[in-house]
């Protein structure tokens, strides 16, 4: 595993810096890399007789740091690790504000913000699913010496999978060993690519149901693959639904070789997934951008895929939100995201055109 920012030395003394009298929080991203870090984070902590006071599961949100810190102070937290969100991507002096009253160990795959200067108490996987690595893979590399790591290869394959790092040939060989026989043409459809859906789908089951994400946390703790895969049957119903629709009333723009989907309906939950199948399945050779109404009122969320590689999805959405208030944005070339005001949307559609 190669590390763009940081060493295995930046996270053992993160580590062992923690006393007795340290409260520690792990903040982690709500898909399935995210989970998967943070669940193998707390085996690695537990290993060293830390129990975490709190572990929250975020959404991507330009201000998530500055909602989450009165529930940190209140709970006295000193040490915080952050798993698999970008918070130096989108808001970079948020980020400084709050790493000076937390001491806090990022660790992230997204691309660093190009004005990042301090990267004391970083770790960032290189971004590229051909060469780098998710999340939840730099935890199990850094601290495999501290846990009993081989009791969690299958999460670390789901993750891997998940987040399309399988396209690194390392990772795919990686799988290859736990799971002899894995195709990656039909890695999906593999034991561990069901894993992953069923943690992802599972995710957006208890989003929509307004329960608390912990209980996916425990779920997969607990390898109840049972209970998982109960949620994936009933979100896929609505994920087949949702591709449906798009394929009817997507709007391709030539020019740019790309399709612009909007709609109105809330079903942000499930639209990341719905973008990745339809980028990797229907249209790998075309940026593909999905909007669907959050269920934040007066919000829309964005999905813009692009497995080509031909354009940065990361660089384009940041483009698309140029002069929109509340918008924020970012992730990855090849996938990223973001949210706008409902009102901004031909806003943003003439930025992405213009760009």
């Amino acid at each position: 595993m190669e590390l763009l920012i940081g060493n295995e030395k930046v996270f053992l003394d993160f580590l062992d810096s923690i006393t007795k009298k340290d409260r520690v929080a792990i903040l982690s991203h709500t898909d399935c890399d995210g989970v998967s870090s943070a669940v193998i984070l707390e085996q690695i902590l537990n290993a060293k007789k830390i129990k975490p006071v709190l572990i929250e599961l975020l959404n991507y949100d330009k201000y998530m740091l500055e909602k989450m810190a009165p529930k940190l102070r209140s709970l006295n937290i000193s040490k915080v690790f952050v798993c698999d969100l970008a918070l130096d991507n989108d808001n970079l002096d948020l980020f400084e504000t709050f790493r000076k009253e937390f001491n806090t160990l990022l660790i992230d795959h997204h691309p660093p913000h190009p004005d990042l200067k301090n990267k004391q108490n970083i770790l960032k996987a290189i971004s590229l699913s051909e060469t780098g690595d998710c999340t939840t893979m730099i935890v199990y590399e850094l601290g495999k010496k501290l846990f009993n790591y081989k009791k969690w290869t299958w999460l670390v394959c789901a993750a891997t999978i998940a987040d399309f790092y399988f396209k690194n040939p390392k990772t795919l060989k990686f799988i290859k060993k736990i799971y002899p026989g894995t195709d990656a043409d039909k890695i999906f459809e593999s034991k561990p690519g069901k894993f992953a859906s069923a943690i992802d789908f599972s995710l957006i089951y208890y989003k929509e149901k307004g329960k608390s994400l912990l209980g996916v946390f425990n779920l997969v703790k607990k390898k109840d693959i049972k209970s998982l895969e109960l949620c994936r049957k009933t979100i896929q119903k609505k994920i087949d639904a949702g591709i449906k629709d798009y394929l009817a009333n997507a709007e391709f723009y030539p020019e740019k070789n790309l399709y612009f989907y909007y709609n109105s309906s809330v079903g942000a939950e499930s639209s990341a997934i719905i973008a990745s199948i339809i980028s990797n399945k229907y249209h790998p050779d075309k940026t593909i951008i999905l909007l669907k109404a959050s269920s934040n009122p007066g919000f829309i969320r964005i999905n813009l895929r692009n497995q080509k590689g031909d354009v940065d999805t990361n660089l384009l959405v940041k483009k698309g939100i140029i002069g929109l208030e509340h918008a924020s944005g970012g992730g990855h070339s090849k996938a990223s995201g973001g949210q706008i005001l409902q009102k901004d949307v031909d806003k943003f559609r003439a930025n992405i055109l213009a760009a």
